[in-house]
């Protein structure tokens, strides 16, 4: 598999986690937001408002399962809720949400994440030899590279097939920061 920031999905860099975050609670907000006199009066305020309770209802959906817990595990459970003074029900959730990720975890990330130290670690030599141009990292090390990223990208799926290769832009800063800007939501007349 070639790794560039842009070829997998989930791993493109363009929103940082946190963004992610701000965003994803900017969306629980919406009817606050664009709900009550912002949308007026009429068909159109009808329609988001359904539209709103839509969205609501899907976020909050619940099924109910009925559900055989091990009496050990229940009264390890029930300590914990004891302790943090809430319910089993709420303590039992939470532990689930907690066990799934919110997004498919790629099973090569540690290689991944290998390849992206092994650049950083290399990004002095590489800037003063590569500077503008695209390099490819495989295990660390510097196999390849071209100021074209699709000819580097073609000899990398070529020679490295299956294989996890981190296929980068040098720049000046090794992690460059991405400036993200925020919509500006406005009323309309």
């Amino acid at each position: 598999m070639v790794f560039c920031p842009h070829c997998v999905i989930g791993y493109n860099y363009r929103m940082r986690n946190v963004l992610a975050g701000i965003g994803w609670w900017q969306i629980q907000m919406l009817e606050f937001t664009l709900g009550g006199d912002v949308c007026g009066e009429g068909e159109k305020a009808d329609k988001m408002n359904v539209t709103i309770q839509q969205a609501r209802d899907r976020m909050h959906m619940r099924k109910e399962i009925t559900l055989s817990v091990p009496e050990d595990i229940y009264w390890q459970v029930e300590r914990v809720a004891s302790a943090t003074r809430r319910d089993v029900v709420d303590v039992m959730l939470d532990t689930l949400a907690h066990a799934f990720t919110p997004y498919p975890e790629n099973p090569k990330r540690a290689a991944m994440k290998t390849e992206i130290a092994g650049y950083e670690a290399m990004h002095a030599e590489l800037v003063k030899r590569f500077l503008g141009q695209y390099v490819a990292i495989y295990q660390g090390r510097l196999v390849d590279q071209d100021a074209d990223p699709v000819a580097l990208h073609r000899r990398i799926t070529a020679n490295y097939a299956g294989k996890v290769v981190l296929s980068r832009k040098v720049q000046q800063e090794a992690a460059p920061v991405l400036h993200m800007r925020s919509p500006r939501l406005e009323r309309l007349p």
